[in-house]
Formats: structure tokens, sequence, C-alpha cells
């Protein structure tokens, strides 16, 4: 049994109404015995001795039934604050197999070996854990991209007990894809000493994807803005906010972005030729009605 476990039972021991109980017990019976043996001072030795002994067989007897007693509550104690550990990890284990996302506890000292990883872990990287365990050492680097290693491994310079980790790294599944994880975790240092992180790692490959995609579709708009003559612009219907691009004011060396752009008022004299002054309202009642 482990020291915590019975300075935990004995804490809880003394908290509870049976110690007190047998105590009181223990102290009645000597006290019992006490008047017991005071009264049988007049009587013959012999008649004394026997009776003496008899009730010191007694006292014994109820020493040793509270005994039995108190092993046995101490037992049914531990028995069920194991029982509640039990449930608890087991509760655990299955919240985080449950999310969507893998879960993953790890130690820095001894090559960022794996502790504890939940199923969601080794469904992003497609390796079983016994593979895990075979092929890679039980590694977590041993998937992390080269060019992310020294990131990776900055986990240990920047280690601080509690501090919060946020990081965006690439792993190497099974497949050969190469996947982006968003690292969510903590830096914990337990009883023993040793530096580990408990983290949650969540698949972000589409919406890097599709943020890569997005800048390359703004870069394309850059360059297609550059290179033509045409002034290209965007318009927000719901926000009536006019977007043009910076060529916009290269030319007449106005503010590209004009918000309440079908105001007619406001912006007829800015931008409008008199002679074209007729096409306005037509346009902005145009983008007043869309909007609507």
């Amino acid at each position: 049994m482990k020291k915590g476990t019975l300075c935990y039972i004995f804490h809880k021991a003394l908290r509870s109404r049976f110690v007190s109980i047998l105590f009181v017990n223990i102290i009645l019976v000597l006290l019992f015995s006490l008047k017991i043996v005071q009264a049988q001072e007049n009587l013959p030795e012999d008649t004394y001795l026997y009776s003496n002994t008899v009730y010191f067989a007694v006292f014994c007897l109820c020493l040793v039934i509270l005994c039995i007693l108190a092993i046995i509550f101490i037992l049914r104690l531990k028995h069920t604050s194991e029982k509640k550990v039990k449930e608890a990890s087991l509760e655990l284990r299955h919240i985080t197999n449950s999310i969507h996302a893998g879960f993953v506890n790890f130690n820095l000292e001894h090559n960022y070996e794996i502790i504890y990883a939940s199923n969601g872990y080794y469904d992003i990287v497609g390796y079983s854990k016994e593979e895990m365990q075979q092929e890679l050492e039980n590694s977590v680097t041993t998937l992390i991209f080269p060019d992310d290693l020294d990131k990776f491994a900055a986990l240990k310079d920047d280690f601080e007990n509690g501090e919060y980790i946020q990081k965006e790294i690439r792993m190497k599944t099974k497949s050969g894809n190469i996947i982006w994880i968003l690292l969510n975790g903590n830096y914990i240092e337990d009883k023993n000493g040793s530096h580990t992180v408990s983290a949650v790692l969540i698949d972000i490959t589409e919406s890097k994807l599709m943020q890569e995609r997005l800048l390359l579709e703004e870069e394309r708009y850059r360059v297609a803005a550059e290179i033509s003559n045409d002034i290209l612009f965007e318009y927000e219907i719901d926000e009536d906010l006019m977007t043009f691009a910076d060529k916009y004011k290269e030319l007449y060396g106005r503010v590209p972005v004009i918000p309440h752009f079908s105001d007619l008022k406001t912006n007829a004299e800015i931008m409008i030729h008199p002679e074209d002054m007729g096409y306005f309202p037509s346009i902005a009642g145009h983008c007043e009605a869309v909007k609507r």
C-alpha cells in the first residue's frame, strides 16, 4: 500500500465517527476494568487473582474485537477509495477517447516518450499503440515534420509548470501525408520531478489549406490589379461599402474605401464628372435596391 494511500485512509478515518466510537469504547473498557480491580481488593487472594485474570482476558478480548473492527473499517475505506479512483480514471479515459481530437501526455526528458495517448491520437497519426512502441520508439518527435522539430524541441526550454501551450506543427502520418496539428496543452511537473506535457491535438489541415488558398487568391487579385489598366472593385451590399483596388488611389489620390456608397449626394460631387451625372442615379438606385 502506498504511503499516500495510508495517509489518505488515516485522514478519512480520523474524520469518521467510527474512530471516535472506538476510542470511547477503549476508555470505557479501561475504566470498567479499573473499577473491577478496585472493587476486588478486599476479596481473598485466590479469588482476586482469578477474577483479575478473567477480567484482564475479557479486556484483551474486547481490544482484539475492536482492532478487528478497525482493520475491517480501514480495508473497506481503502476499497471504496480505490474504487472511486478507478471509476474516475475510466471516466476520464472515456472522455478523452470520445472527443474528436487526440489527447497525449508525453515526457520532455526521455526522448519525448508517450506516457498515455487516447484512441483519437492514434487515429490522427494512423499508427496503433503497438506500432508506435515497436517501430517508432514510442516517441512523439518521430512523427514531427523535420522543419518543425526546432519548434517542438523548444517545449523543453520553455518549460514552466502550469504554463499554457498553443502551437501549430506539422506531422507525418503512417500513410505519408503531411497534416497540420494545433497543439493545446499545459506543462506539468509530477511528484517525481519529471517534466511532462499534457495536450489535445486537433487536425486543422483543412482550415490551413483553405487559408493558403485564400492567400493565393488574394495574391492573384493583387497581381491582376497591378498589371491591368482597369480598376477592380468590390462592393459589399449589406454594408453599402465600396472597396477599390490600390490603383484607384494611385490614379485619383483618394481613399479606395468608400462607405455609404449609394448615398448620391455625398459621392456624386466627388466621383462623377458633370457630363456623366445622369448615369450615377440609376447605378446608386440599383445598389440600394439590391441591398433591400
